[in-house]
């Protein structure tokens, strides 16, 4: 037995002598990391200059089952690559660590870049003291994959300082150079240059922060191309398809079309984008940013970069222009009226009457801000005029528009509370005086409720940028609308005396009112129609002998007595018998009135008309609409608009937006807008559309669908 020890000790102690490089291969290389399907190790080279040069180049070496790979450093839609953590290591820095051109894997729908079989990464790494010692101490995190995926985690370490065996070196040298060979070079366009990058807007169907679209990019060659594919890595949570190659006849320019999705409100446009496209072995890194282009108006998705004093001025300049808006114009021609009938009053008659009108809108557009913040907040749609796709809305207007008109015929006064004359210490309902306080303020609010069916020039930019926002943004941009719209009756406020500039009042102004005081029961007539195409004809019927029920009530309450209750039971029986209709789901489609060139809105045909090179105008409308009425009756449907179209084969896309429809709805989010009117103009040209302004002229229409076209 103690022979056999001595012999086995002489044997150990002989053997690192006859076989040196036994002891030299484990300090080159750390050993195997072995499991099921994968092996791992470090190993080192001297392709770079001697240790004493601080630099160095060693190989992170992985060999993988059949069927098993692991992934590159932009995985794509699933995976993640390999992280090394050298914290515990000595005496290096500023580790590079370089990726070879990986394998592309399609599964279904998802597509993933990575490497199976085998795979060399090289590292350089600097050495701070060529005096001292260096160790590689690496903790490695990494995953495999096949029908299934493994995380895996390793430590490794290597003594690149030991002296290294020739022949040792001679197969790590090897090794690593032709996997250095793989990797993708800077070429500042001599082999590849990238012509154009052009970004299609994302569009979806349903409202929800993914979005989906696609880039045409094109490169030119110097040589001809065999078999390209294109690597693109771009920001967080973006995430890029297998692109379609379009080769061209000599082979030397190529167009790529590579499908992209943008998740959680990600967006590619101004963002830097790496390129490596690979062809004939070689692989070409390029960087560039996504610029758009003629993509948008001034009227679409507003500009974070816009101060809130400047959109804090265009909200003032849409509430004043909001004044000249088909929907609210009667309700100013009255308070014309008003201002002409001031023109006796005194100073402070007229200032307190003109403050209670600029007082009903600037607090109406408060309300208006609060009640859009509370519902963002809880998660509904939120948007300008969108209240009147809900049936309960239009009827509670009607009747407040009856009211508001009888009110006009002179029927019955619209007083103040008690508590309002007692607190100010005057009568403000009295009619004598001139100081109807809360008529002032009501037909301010009137006006505001009117409005709200209609948008003006700035008014989509200004909203558009406030429901993006905060809460306190959206108070304060509304406030600044109010503000706008009640400029004109602030202005009298502060220089009453123009008021006795106005003509003088005479009996033409009550035959005028009377007039007015029709239009407005038109109004209510209109929206009795609306809803009617929103939900059925009986609705409106129903909701029809309720007021006329009631003006009855109002007009011979002092005569008829114990007749208005009988009346009142009537209204109490019939309203509720329209209850049915309203809570009940319209089974009406929103369907295109064919006219004539007009066809139905649906958001996954432009992408695919785009792709066709198409011209296409878009129409977002609303029965409810006035402006988009006007933009259709003067512009869109006439017969130079419509020829024009024919004419070009232009496609036209109409959608109705009277009831709530999700696709629209997004679609309008898309271009920042929360109200409508919209149209936009799509092209060969401008591929990611132009939004048009929200009021149209013939000539601005022709003007960019001539630019969008060939």
């Amino acid at each position: 037995m103690v022979r056999i020890l001595h012999l086995v000790a002489k044997v150990a102690i002989i053997l690192p002598f006859i076989f040196p490089r036994l002891g030299l291969a484990e300090e080159v290389s750390s050993n195997w990391v072995n499991t099921d399907h994968t092996s791992v190790r470090l190993f080192a080279t001297n392709l770079e200059s001697e240790i004493k040069s601080k630099k160095l180049l060693v190989g992170l070496h992985f060999k993988l089952k059949n069927g098993w790979k692991i992934y590159w450093r932009s995985p794509g839609d699933a995976g993640y690559p390999p992280k090394i953590n050298w914290n515990q290591s000595e005496n290096i820095s500023n580790i590079d660590f370089k990726w070879p051109i990986p394998s592309r894997f399609s599964i279904s729908d998802i597509e993933t870049l990575g490497y199976k079989s085998e795979v060399v990464f090289p590292i350089y790494l600097n050495i701070k003291d060529n005096t001292k010692n260096t160790l590689l101490r690496a903790d490695l995190n990494y995953l495999a994959c096949n029908k299934v995926c493994i995380p895996y985690a390793t430590k490794l370490f290597l003594n690149p300082s030991t002296e290294i065996a020739r022949d040792i070196l001679t197969l790590n040298n090897k090794l690593i150079t032709k996997y250095l060979a793989q990797i993708p070079i800077i070429d500042n366009n001599s082999l590849f240059k990238l012509k154009s990058i052009k970004y299609t807007r994302a569009i979806s169907e349903t409202v929800n922060t993914i979005q989906k679209g696609s880039l045409l990019i094109k490169f030119q060659s110097s040589r001809p191309f065999k078999n390209p594919d294109l690597l693109i890595e771009g920001p967080e949570l973006t995430f890029f398809g297998k692109p379609n190659f379009d080769i061209s006849k000599n082979k030397l320019l190529t167009t790529i079309m590579v499908p992209f999705t943008e998740e959680d409100n990600t967006s590619l446009i101004n963002k830097n984008l790496q390129l490596t496209l690979i062809d004939n072995g070689i692989a070409v890194e390029t960087n560039s940013v996504v610029r758009v282009s003629n993509t948008l108006s001034n009227n679409s998705i507003p500009n974070a970069s816009y101060s809130l004093y400047f959109i804090l001025l265009i909200a003032l300049l849409g509430g004043l222009i909001l004044n000249l808006m088909p929907c609210v114009l009667p309700v100013i021609i009255l308070k014309i009226f008003s201002i002409m009938s001031q023109g006796g009053s005194k100073n402070i008659v007229v200032r307190k009457n003109f403050f209670a009108n600029a007082l009903g809108i600037i607090i109406s557009f408060l309300i208006i801000g609060i009640i859009l913040s509370l519902l963002k907040l809880a998660g509904s749609t939120v948007g300008w005029g969108i209240q009147f796709q809900h049936p309960w809305f239009i009827v509670g207007l009607c009747i407040i528009i009856v009211v508001f008109s009888l009110n006009i015929f002179g029927i019955f006064e619209i007083r103040s509370p008690e508590w309002v004359n007692r607190r100010t210490g005057l009568n403000l309902s009295s009619q004598n005086s001139q100081e109807n306080f809360s008529a002032n303020f009501f037909n301010g609010a009137f006006a505001t409720l009117l409005a709200t069916p209609c948008s003006a020039p700035f008014l989509g930019t200004a909203v558009g940028f406030a429901l993006a926002g905060e809460t306190w943004e959206i108070l304060l941009i509304f406030i600044a609308l109010g503000i706008g719209m009640a400029l004109p009756y602030l202005v009298f406020c502060v220089f009453p005396a123009l008021a006795r500039k106005m003509p003088k009042p005479g009996n033409w102004m009550q035959i005028v009112k009377k007039i007015l005081g029709l239009v407005l029961i038109a109004t209510a007539l209109w929206l009795l129609n609306i809803l009617a195409s929103q939900h059925s004809p009986m609705i409106s019927i129903l909701v029809f002998l309720s007021l006329v029920l009631l003006s009855i009530v109002l007009i011979l309450r002092n005569k008829i007595g114990k007749l208005s209750g009988i009346i009142y039971i009537l209204i109490l029986i019939i309203a509720p018998m329209s209850s049915p209709y309203i809570l009940e789901k319209s089974e009406k489609i929103n369907e295109v009135k064919q006219n004539t060139i007009w066809k139905k809105f649906i958001v996954k045909d432009i992408e695919k008309l785009i792709f066709e090179e198409k011209t296409i105008l878009i129409d977002i409308t609303a029965d409810w609409c006035i402006t988009c009425q006007v933009n259709k009756i003067g512009v869109l449907d006439s017969d130079e608009i419509q020829n024009y179209i024919k004419d070009n084969k232009i496609v036209a896309l109409r959608g109705d937006w009277t009831n709530q429809d999700s696709q629209i709805t997004n679609y309008l989010q898309k271009f920042g807008r929360y109200g409508i009117p919209f149209n936009a103009v799509y092209g060969p040209k401008i591929p990611n559309g132009i939004a048009l302004p929200e009021l149209l002229t013939k000539e601005s229409v022709i003007k960019l669908l001539q630019g969008a076209s060939k």
